[in-house]
């Protein structure tokens, strides 16, 4: 039997420990609903599906990102960074320090990936590469140029494997730590996209604030922990 738990936040969220959301700041209090709802209408939409396979520590998954060019340059791509390959055997640049590689990794190193097996573009096959110093970032051409303030669907299928690791990004023991586990489109600014690599040390990357709705499917012997609004759960047999 499996649960599947569906997130809706009108803010940027990060998911960690099953689906623990951590909100990025936002500078509204409670009393700014109404100014939140329509910076919301401005932003990128996220409206991710996966499941996660407990037995081989791996997540499949289907995202469809609605994405507006908040930039005033016209775009012929998009690129997405994808932290899952940090952890992939032939990476170069680690998100862990050789100082604290027993500590990140107490049963041995271990090794995962992430997979890209699809890209559509406004619900066609698209162009797509994996780009970036350590194949860390996807690029995928849109076929057309995406004038100012236009809005595109880019629909990816992924594939995320775990490594056995205290990272915020695998499992070890009973636990399942799901921190950066999508494609998500990088920081567009002066005139590039930002797909800096994982690097261990300090805060390497960022992202934008973003709209999400994530549905998680997985085995009714576990659960999760999230701060986001959980709107449905249902459970199948």
């Amino acid at each position: 039997m499996k649960k599947s738990f569906s997130i809706v936040k009108f803010v940027k969220v990060f998911a960690c420990v099953m689906i623990f959301m951590s909100l990025a700041v936002v500078g509204y209090g409670c009393k700014n609903k109404n100014i939140l709802k329509k910076a919301s209408k401005e932003l990128s939409n996220y409206k991710i599906e996966a499941t996660l396979c407990d037995d081989e520590k791996k997540l499949t998954g289907t995202e469809v990102i609605d994405y507006i060019n908040a930039s005033n340059d016209k775009l012929e791509y998009l690129c997405f960074n994808l932290y899952g390959t940090a952890f992939s055997s032939d990476a170069q640049i680690l998100p862990y320090t050789t100082l604290n590689v027993n500590k990140c990794f107490p049963n041995g190193v271990s090794y995962g990936d992430m997979v890209v097996e699809s890209v559509r573009v406004n619900g066609q096959n698209a162009k797509f590469e994996i780009t970036g110093l350590d194949n860390n970032a996807l690029m995928v051409y849109l076929g057309f140029e995406l004038q100012a303030e236009e809005r595109v669907e880019v629909e990816i299928q992924f594939v995320l494997q775990l490594a056995n690791t205290t990272h915020r990004l695998g499992y070890f023991n009973n636990e399942i730590n799901l921190g950066n586990w999508y494609p998500i489109v990088a920081v567009y600014e002066n005139g590039s996209f930002d797909i800096t690599p994982y690097y261990s040390t300090g805060d390497p990357f960022y992202s934008e604030c973003a709209n999400y709705e994530v549905t998680i499917n997985f085995s009714e012997s576990m659960s999760s922990s999230y701060t986001g609004n959980l709107v449905e759960r249902v459970v199948s047999g």
